[in-house]
Parts: structure tokens; C-alpha cells; sequence
């Protein structure tokens, strides 16, 4: 099974100490997102996308090193994220997406046609976002393709709720 786990970066970072990975560099508000993650590697195959204010798009496992020397534009960032969130519609199992209402809308809301196209059959997507970014995409249009959809209507800052959590990791231990 392959999970796709897209979310930003936080503010608060490690030391940038030769060896260390993006998924390990970012912390404070990131942390919840680093522990679903390696929760969820326990059963499957995960793929970690970070979107950074800072340096732009990032893998989990790009080391820290190669995040120095990026230098791509906060356009062009969110475009190469908007393009892996639809690529992994088409390849993943289990797609999470767990982003600022500003993101969210930036990169879901501006490719969602192109979601709804490419999204397989036996899919389980995972939205954490704000009302106001959620009611911008039709849900329901997905849900009639998918397997399972699992929303999480962020009301503060934390990335993703205990039920939602809860819910996921419950589909993923079952195997989708």
C-alpha cells in the first residue's frame, strides 16, 4: 500500500546539521504531521510532500543540505505540489492533505478538476482544512469516485484532529 502525506513545513526547524532530512527539520507545528507519518509507515510505504514558505516544495527524505541550495519560486513551489497531489490521485492508495486554508485553496481548490479526473476507484482520501477552503471544492463529486473520504474541518492550528487521526490510521491498518 503507498500513502501520500502533503503538508507545510513549520516556522520552527531543527539545527541544520549535516544528515538530517526535511521530515526531521521542521518541528513545532509539523510534529503532528512527522508522527502520522511515521505511524502510518509501520504498515505501508509513505511518500512525505512539505511545503515550505521558506524553501519551497520538499520530499521528507530530502536531506537538509539539498534544502539550503533550493531556490525555486513560491509559484513555481506550489505548482510542482499541486502537480504531486494529482500524480498521487493516480499511483496512491491513500492520499492525505492537511493544509492552511491559503494552501489549500492554492494548490486543491486550483487543480481539482484535474483531482476529480485522475482519482482511482479504490482510493481513500484525507482532507484537513478550514471551512471556508473546504466548502470551496465539491466533495461530494469525489466522494461518488472514491473509496473513502475522510474530512478535517481545521478550526485552529492543529494540522489534523484525534478522530480523524484515529479514523485513518484505523483504514490504513485495515489496508484501505
Amino acid at each position: 500500500m503507498n500513502i501520500s502525506i502533503f503538508a507545510e513545513g513549520a516556522q520552527t526547524t531543527a539545527d541544520a546539521e549535516e544528515g538530517v532530512i526535511a521530515k526531521h527539520y521542521f518541528q513545532g507545528l509539523f510534529e503532528p504531521i512527522s508522527n502520522l507519518e511515521q505511524e502510518i509507515s509501520k504498515y505501508a510505504e509513505t511518500e512525505l510532500h512539505i511545503l515550505s514558505d521558506e524553501f519551497g516544495y520538499l520530499k521528507g527524505e530530502t536531506p537538509i543540505q539539498e534544502i539550503a541550495s533550493k531556490n525555486a519560486s513560491s509559484e513555481e513551489s506550489m505548482e510542482e505540489f499541486a502537480n504531486a497531489i494529482v500524480s498521487a490521485g493516480k499511483t496512491a492508495d491513500i492520499i492525505v492533505v492537511l493544509l492552511s486554508a491559503s494552501s489549500f485553496k492554492n494548490t486543491v481548490g486550483s487543480r481539482w478538476d484535474d483531482i476529480l479526473s485522475t482519482a482511482q476507484k479504490n482510493t481513500t482520501w484525507c482532507f484537513g482544512a478550514s471551512k471556508g477552503a473546504l466548502d470551496a471544492i465539491d466533495i461530494p463529486a469525489l466522494e461518488s469516485k472514491v473509496k473513502n473520504i475522510i474530512i478535517y474541518q481545521r478550526a485552529g492550528v492543529a494540522p489534523i484532529g484525534r478522530e480523524t487521526r484515529t479514523q485513518l490510521l484505523n483504514i490504513v491498518r485495515e489496508g484501505n
